[in-house]
């Protein structure tokens, strides 16, 4: 078995601030990224942003059919850092970029 997960990277538009982090699955939207503490706290620490930058490389890790990694697998990869990237049984699978415009709720506006 093989269990696929990405590695997000987020850019505030200052173009200075930034966080790493793993999530199951390829994430396409904003909505495949709430809920994670990482996504969760950087946007409320850079409200000011007007949007964010995505970048997402998503890989397979081991062989045969391929599942989509659970919570607690990202855990165990996360515990791991950076050596996981070098692993013989990690194959990269493609990389995609995306954008988040920041909601009027992140600015503390109230929608009328």
């Amino acid at each position: 078995m093989s269990v696929l997960f990405s590695k997000v990277a987020l850019l505030a538009d200052d173009c200075e601030s930034t966080v790493g982090f793993l999530v199951c699955g390829i994430p396409q939207v904003e909505d495949d990224l709430k809920g994670y503490a990482a996504y969760d706290n950087f946007v409320g620490e850079h409200a000011e942003s007007e949007c964010f930058a995505v970048e997402v490389e998503s890989y397979i890790y081991g062989t045969g059919e391929t599942q989509t990694a659970n919570e607690y697998e990202i855990a165990a990869f996360a515990q791991r850092g950076e050596n996981l990237l070098n692993h013989p049984d990690l194959q990269i699978m493609q990389k995609s970029y995306f954008e988040i415009m920041n909601s009027a709720e992140h600015f503390g506006m109230e929608l009328e």
